[in-house]
């Protein structure tokens, strides 16, 4: 970074290639030797920004990597987007809305921006939405999915610069009934989250709504987000109701008492008694080594993508060249890296739409318009985008069952529900 900072750029390349050796799945060291070398070359390039909560650093690494990952093939790719590189910039919003609506400020700033991958929470992208629209600066989200950022009028989507590359908590919610109806668990569930949060609320009130009518009912809710959060109390309670199930809807890490963490300990109170099911919060190597090992093989949870699904595709062949062979096995690529990915490759495609002489200024605008065409379409890691005022219109959701395996660095695994069981040991040789 001194060597970047110094302009001293070739340098600056060999120094994050030597860390790399030690540190092969950091991507901030991958995206920083990507520009370090466009300034070495002295190549003309593409600016995104990504916004992300990166003082999370477990969480932000997995969103990072889709973003690296993506900016490694187009640079390295004989085309790039109209012989232009990607160069890009990391934002650190913090989690936190008020620092959200100070980066936004800043980004817009920016005379060379084109567009803003992000952001992560639903809370955090609609503290920044104002900001954007102001600019009419296009921001893509990774993984904010309340209902509640959705353009819902012509008027409102006239002015919309807010798209996701992440199906919406409506979608989740049906993915989840439908899976409760089926294992037939539906009939009395307690439903744990957080209804201070824009995306835990939202996806609480879709799910009420779908369980509805599916004939279940809602026979407990359980606030997350509380200080006093009394375990016992709560467990006692699920046993006297009779739950045939428990839903897990924490938010994404927006509350201050730490909604995530209350809800993996109240599950672990359970010891395995009832089926779980949750949302892509609990997607992560760091909350499954959090869970009783009774509970891990009770939970089932709803993600846009697993490799296992697609393991012949190009993402999939890309990831074990950047990352490295046991880049799945050791579960350093999640959901939200897809989403991530897909984000960026929404601006590429609409940037090669456009006449490759096309003015720096207008150019967050011109991809607006690209975006907002009807006809736009990209062919993503997680299917096909095209937008709906500010969502997709296809959704694909992939609901993953835990998996106690052989794999060394990795012996809890999520596997799709819709694939045929696996030993631990047929999962690593998957990879």
């Amino acid at each position: 970074l001194i060597a970047f900072a110094e302009q001293e750029y070739q340098d600056a390349v060999a120094a994050f290639e030597e860390a790399r050796t030690l540190s092969p799945y950091d991507p901030e060291l991958i995206i920083f030797s990507n520009n370090a070398q466009i300034k070495a070359q002295g190549l003309e390039s593409y600016t995104l920004v990504i916004a992300a909560p990166l003082n999370s650093r477990s969480y932000a690494q997995y969103i990072l990597r889709g973003v690296a990952q993506l900016q490694s093939e187009i640079n390295q790719s004989e085309d790039k987007i109209h012989g232009r590189s990607l160069q890009i910039v990391l934002a650190n919003d913090g989690n936190d809305a008020t620092r959200a609506r100070e980066v936004a400020e800043k980004i817009v700033q920016k005379q060379n921006v084109v567009g803003v991958i992000g952001h992560y929470a639903s809370e955090i992208s609609e503290a920044a939405q104002g900001v954007y629209i102001k600019a009419q600066m296009p921001f893509i989200s990774y993984g904010s999915t309340s209902r509640t950022l959705s353009c819902n009028n012509i008027q409102a989507c006239d002015r919309n610069v807010f798209f996701r590359s992440v199906y919406t908590t409506s979608v989740t919610a049906r993915y989840l009934v439908t899976h409760a109806r089926t294992e037939n668990i539906h009939q009395r569930i307690a439903v744990v989250y957080n209804p201070s949060s824009s995306y835990s609320d939202s996806l609480f009130g879709e799910f009420k709504t779908a369980l509805k009518v599916a004939g279940g009912e809602i026979v407990e809710t359980i606030n997350s987000c509380q200080q006093n959060f009394n375990l016992n109390a709560q467990a006692n309670k699920l046993q006297s109701l009779q739950v045939t199930a428990l839903a897990l809807f924490p938010d994404g890490q927006t509350c201050d008492v730490t909604s995530l963490e209350n809800t993996i300990a109240l599950a672990n109170t359970t010891q395995g008694k009832y089926p779980l099911f949750s949302s892509w919060t609990f997607e992560s190597p760091n909350v499954f080594t959090q869970l009783d090992p009774a509970v891990f093989q009770k939970i089932v949870v709803g993600s846009p993508w697993h490799y296992l699904n697609q393991p012949e595709s190009d993402f999939v062949g890309s990831a074990k060249a950047i990352w490295g062979e046991q880049v799945f096995e050791d579960q350093a690529l999640a959901g939200v890296s897809t989403t991530a990915y897909d984000a960026g490759k929404i601006f590429i495609s609409a940037l090669n739409g456009l006449p490759p002489n096309e003015r720096q200024s207008s150019l967050p605008q011109n991809v607006l318009a690209q975006i907002r065409n009807p006809d736009f379409m990209v062919e993503g890691v997680t299917g096909q985008i095209q937008f709906m005022g500010s969502d997709r219109r296809q959704n694909n959701l992939v609901l993953l069952k835990s998996k106690v395996s052989q794999c060394p660095n990795a012996p809890r695994k999520v596997v799709p529900v819709n694939l045929p069981k696996f030993d631990g040991n047929d999962i690593c040789e998957q990879i």
